[in-house]
């Protein structure tokens, strides 16, 4: 990994560079317009990474941040980050900045796989960033579709694994008739995936986990330890075959129990459900979680039974044992009216359902209950009760009487809306202390309606001091009034008098109609993306996922926005990513690509910004697609001081393993090509690779390809030559393969050897595609008679 030089000051994750401001009136004035000073070193401090930025002309940026391209260089003209449709996707950040996920377009790099809206993984090394595509079969002779999706992605806290859910079987021993499934993948997407929810009985017809809501709930930071919900019935063991609603199932190196169990030890006959989030209510997210399973797997919350209609109470779950009741009175008995659903109704969307808030490390819960639990609460109204998960001790909290929205790491501190005058809300903060604590208001007499309060997923420091989060509300008296259809970001610190929105305009001209943006998910599915070219919004895909946007002490917060905050380099009318810092603005992205650019999140140090755009930041990408980058504090990778142009075999960039393969005999789709915002986008051209001969030679194979016009074809691959040729029309050429040196050595040692060849069509215009195929290379028999 790349180190950090001197001038450090500690904190969680890794180490944060401090950087001196420039002192004096220039920068007075800079921060008094929101805008970043002209440089940020005091006289005579150079930046260890100055000739880096000088070479990326990014000395604009502060403190000596540089540009770092995760996405491969050789991406094959899909989109990182989004898809196609500028549809934002699931992306990840890790804790210290050096490991981060995303969604593309389809697999990029050396580890294509053609298979659309999958997941890779990006780790930080010396020389840059390694990509992995994570999404793999159990057989590598399995077919996935070419439109398969990961969906709802849960990654491990090293960033290097996924769980999801597959819509389909991913191989062997799952039937291929559609069945659902929980996966865990192989580390980088090396090697096969674990089907976590394989049943221990025996399937039957179309298998027992048929419902689309089956997805996972949590897991340890290492997805050793993994808990998902299920309508099928998957053990023979606790009472599960008797249940008739959805239930919870915990698999731990390799053991799969049902979860969620009664104290009596065998799950309710009419579900459970995890606490943190109600299955029907709005796409899930780790935020909308709220820890109901603890960072180390070992504490699950939960609630039974699963219907709608009844009581239902909180209990949780340790190890694989039964489950301890949470919600019960001073006698031990369960609360009579049980737990209260934590909802606000139209004030903020109901994808934040649930029953219960957890802290990270499970040892402590939230809940409300209309039943008068401890001696100290009165009998009428909801209440909000903190349980010692330990002990089991409730205590009642009078000054935190309504929906939490956020906790700090001990729930100590927690940021709520409270009812206000007639239908109204307000947004309070609780700081436990003598006396029930205090309370403090960041705002009051907000109206009902879908245009309140959007308190999305807030983002609260560890210590509680300082939160930010989205609002459709104009709440900070120092701008003019913000739209009534797009959010802003706010930010409030204890013992400010109210938040700050720090992605307002200060010109006085009026506001976008979509605001700014902390995330890209579907947390709002009202707050749009905005595509080029006057093509149709599209909401962002759901994301289990909600990566930081606040740096750990509060002093950077990252977002993107339409409003041109830089007037003077945001001219393009899109979206463009930001980071405020400490009271002053940075523009990251260029502000003058016609396609927007998207936040995805940072490290906890705020010293990683990540984000995907269209803009070319460093001279390696000139690909004209989407992709993903880091603006880090002391970054950079040095680059060849010219860019020149390549031909032939130069341009096919680095070969890989190639995955999951498409059907054997022959593949058809149309590729993803780069965006042409004005005037018009280029339909894609489509090209089908076949294989003419099943029986190929010791050395090689030939391939048919048909393709849509003028163009050039070019074949790849981990064990093939590459070779490429031009054809002058529409039409079907044949291509002759020959095996690599290093796969002719590898077919003398065995009988037969796999290959796959990644065909790719460039027309002379529009946009490229690819296909892969597959083929099994047998070594020749010897003559009667001689050596083999």
């Amino acid at each position: 990994m790349r180190k950090r030089t001197s001038g450090v000051a500690r904190g969680r994750g890794r180490a944060r560079r401090v950087i001196p401001r420039v002192a004096g009136a220039t920068a007075v004035a800079a921060v008094a317009l929101g805008l970043s000073p002209a440089a940020g070193l005091a006289a005579g401090e150079a930046c260890s990474n100055a000739l880096v930025r000088e070479q990326q002309n990014s000395n604009r940026l502060p403190d000596c941040r540089a540009y770092e391209k995760v996405s491969p260089r050789d991406d094959n003209g899909g989109f990182a980050g989004v898809m196609t449709t500028f549809q934002p996707l699931f992306s990840a950040v890790g804790a210290d900045g050096n490991g981060m996920m995303f969604g593309a377009s389809g697999g990029i790099g050396p580890s294509l796989r053609g298979i659309n809206n999958t997941t890779h993984a990006a780790v930080r090394e010396e020389n840059g960033w390694r990509v992995g595509q994570l999404l793999t079969t159990t057989d590598p002779n399995f077919a996935v579709e070419l439109n398969y999706s990961t969906v709802a992605p849960f990654p491990s806290e090293d960033m290097s694994q996924i769980l999801w859910k597959a819509p389909r079987s991913m191989g062997p021993p799952n039937p291929t008739n559609g069945t659902n499934g929980i996966y865990r993948s192989a580390r980088f997407g090396a090697g096969p995936p674990t089907w976590i929810s394989q049943p221990t009985i025996p399937l039957v017809g179309n298998g027992p986990d048929l419902s689309s809501g089956s997805h996972a709930i949590g897991a340890s930071a290492d997805l050793s330890t993994a808990f998902f919900n299920s309508t099928g019935v998957l053990t023979s063991v606790y009472g599960d075959p008797d249940r008739t609603a959805i239930g919870l199932y915990r698999n731990s190196d390799g053991v799969l129990t049902p979860a969620g169990r009664l104290p009596s030890g065998l799950v309710h006959p009419r579900g459970t459900w995890a606490a943190g989030y109600t299955p029907g209510y709005g796409a899930p997210m780790v935020g909308s979680y709220r820890n109901q399973v603890s960072r180390d797997g070992s504490r699950l919350f939960f609630v039974s039974p699963a219907q709608e209609t009844e009581i239902k109470q909180l209990y949780v779950q340790q190890g694989d044992n039964p489950g301890k009741l949470i919600s019960k009175d001073r006698s031990g008995a369960p609360a009579a009216d049980g737990v209260s659903v934590l909802n606000a109704g139209s004030n903020v969307n109901t994808q934040q359902r649930g029953y219960a808030f957890a802290t990270r490390d499970g040892a402590r819960v939230l809940f409300r209950s209309s039943s008068a639990l401890t001696d100290d609460a009165p009998a009428a109204g909801v209440k909000t009760y903190r349980a010692e998960v330990g002990s089991g001790a409730l205590t009642y909290l009078p000054n935190a009487d309504g929906y939490p929205l956020a906790i700090n790491d001990d729930a100590s501190r927690i940021l709520f809306l409270a009812a206000g005058s007639g239908s109204t809300v307000d947004i309070k903060y609780w700081v436990e202390g003598p006396g029930g604590g205090t309370v403090h208001t960041l705002a009051t007499s907000l109206a009902g309606g879908t245009s309140t309060v959007h308190a999305g997923i807030p983002r609260l420091t560890p210590d509680g001091t300082t939160v930010a989060f989205e609002s459709e509300v104009a709440l900070d008296p120092e701008v003019a009034a913000v739209s009534a259809t797009g959010t802003q970001v706010y930010r409030w610190s204890i013992g400010d008098a109210h938040p700050t929105c720090v992605s307002c305009r200060r010109d006085g001209e009026p506001a976008a109609a979509i605001g700014a943006r902390l995330q890209n998910t579907a947390s709002k599915p009202t707050d749009t993306a905005v595509s080029p070219g006057g093509a149709s919004p599209t909401a962002p895909q759901a994301s289990y996922v909600v990566p930081p946007a606040i740096s750990d002490d509060g002093s950077r917060i990252a977002f993107d926005t339409r409003e041109p905050l830089d007037p003077a380099r945001d001219t393009n009318g899109q979206r463009d990513v930001y980071l405020w810092e400490n009271g002053t603005l940075h523009l990251l992205t260029s502000g003058k690509n016609t396609a927007p650019s998207y936040i995805i999140g940072t490290s906890l140090s705020g010293d990683d910004v990540f984000f995907s755009t269209m803009d070319a930041l460093v001279a390696s990408d000139r690909n004209g697609s989407y992709d993903v980058y880091d603006a880090r504090v002391e970054g950079g990778f040095a680059e060849p001081a010219t860019s020149t142009s390549c031909t032939g075999d130069d341009c096919q960039g680095q070969d890989g393993a190639v995955g999951d393969p498409a059907s054997l005999g022959s593949v058809t789709f149309s590729g993803r090509g780069n965006v042409v915002p004005e005037p018009e986008r280029r339909a894609p051209a489509k090209v089908r690779a076949s294989i003419v001969k099943k029986s190929v030679k010791a050395n090689g194979f030939t391939i048919a390809v048909k393709v849509s016009g003028k163009g050039r074809i070019a074949v790849s691959g981990a064990n093939v030559k590459k070779k490429s040729r031009g054809v002058a029309r529409a039409g079907t050429y044949r291509v002759a393969v020959v095996l690599a040196p290093k796969a002719r050595r590898a077919l003398k040692a065995k009988r037969k050897l796999k290959v796959a060849a990644k065909v790719r069509f460039v027309p002379a215009q529009g946009s490229a595609s690819s296909a892969t195929v597959r083929v099994t290379v047998k070594r020749k028999a010897a003559k009667r008679g001689g050596a083999r």
